[in-house]
């Protein structure tokens, strides 16, 4: 028999507080029955459906189950998506979206403004896939406006400017490859355990670009190779070379805090390794550092 899908309870029990409130106010007295579903998820620790048909016998949730799950599931989606702070790409390509919709009215002047604007944020934030968009519609711009004064030197400039934004995400690509590659390996062993083990990741850290980070051209490459270095140290059993290694994961972030605002991916990678780490070598120094330093960027 197929069990049932956990979806839903896994993002429920997500919530923050302020969200759980937020979809609660805004689902109204309608929407009762899917809030108090809500409500017996996030009693459980975990996910048991013979258990919630136990603990609330006649509730109206329970009628149609599957489809009340699904229903609230896109209920929390879509209270999500209008809680709080946009991210950072979502605001950069609404002016990527503003800049196509005034070209098609011909207001090739407020396009441009629109494009300076988003391709600040793309640039701050390293958001190099945004930045390509961006260049792509000044292109457009160019081609529309036939512009004389000084276009052969925009056009040197875009083309420089490409260049490199394709090479930091081709940068970023290779570093994540490899960190993923150890990443995976951990997932399924943890530790090396046997010499062909230890050899499989010997072979990946030889690799050129995990020697020096100086061969990482950004900051989420310069990431992925302190993870990787970290994440070979600890399953080689060099505890404390991890704790260095996660020490400086550390050190560059808090030097770089408006990474953490668009990148929640790493946030958890931060905490979870630095966490586990610390209780290994009862280092309770790093684990607080970091616990702060995420807090106070929440």
């Amino acid at each position: 028999m197929k069990s049932p899908s956990t979806y839903l309870f896994d993002l429920v029990k997500s919530l923050t507080k302020a969200q759980k409130r937020y979809i609660k106010v805004h689902a109204g007295s309608k929407e009762k029955d899917y809030t108090e579903l809500m409500d017996a998820l996030l009693r459980q620790q975990v996910y048991n459906e013979a258990q919630l048909y136990e603990d609330h016998k006649g509730a109206n949730f329970l009628k149609h189950l599957a489809v009340n799950k699904q229903y609230l599931y896109e209920l929390v989606l879509s209270s999500l998506a209008k809680f709080g702070q946009k991210s950072m790409e979502d605001k950069v390509y609404e002016k990527i979206v503003s800049a196509n919709t005034l070209i098609s009215k011909g207001l090739y002047q407020a396009s441009y403004k629109e494009l300076r604007k988003g391709k600040k944020t793309a640039e701050k934030y390293e958001l190099f896939e945004l930045q390509l968009l961006i260049l792509n519609v000044e292109k457009k711009l160019l081609a529309l406006q036939q512009v004389k004064s000084k276009q052969y030197q925009s056009v040197q400039e875009r083309f420089t400017q490409e260049i490199h934004i394709i090479n930091q995400i081709r940068n970023t690509a290779e570093y994540w490859y490899l960190n993923q590659k150890l990443n995976e390996f951990q997932l399924s062993f943890q530790k090396a355990q046997t010499k062909e083990q230890q050899d499989f990741i010997d072979s990946i850290l030889q690799s050129e670009l995990l020697q020096s980070i100086d061969k990482a051209t950004n900051l989420k490459s310069k990431i992925y190779f302190l993870q990787a270095n970290a994440t070979y140290q600890f399953m080689s059993g060099n505890t404390q070379q991890a704790y260095e290694f996660n020490k400086q994961f550390l050190n560059l972030l808090e030097y770089n805090p408006a990474f953490l605002i668009i990148s929640m991916f790493f946030r958890m990678k931060l905490w979870g390794r630095n966490s586990f780490n610390s209780t290994c070598l009862k280092v309770i120094d790093l684990f607080d550092t970091c616990k702060f330093f995420l807090n106070s960027n929440s």
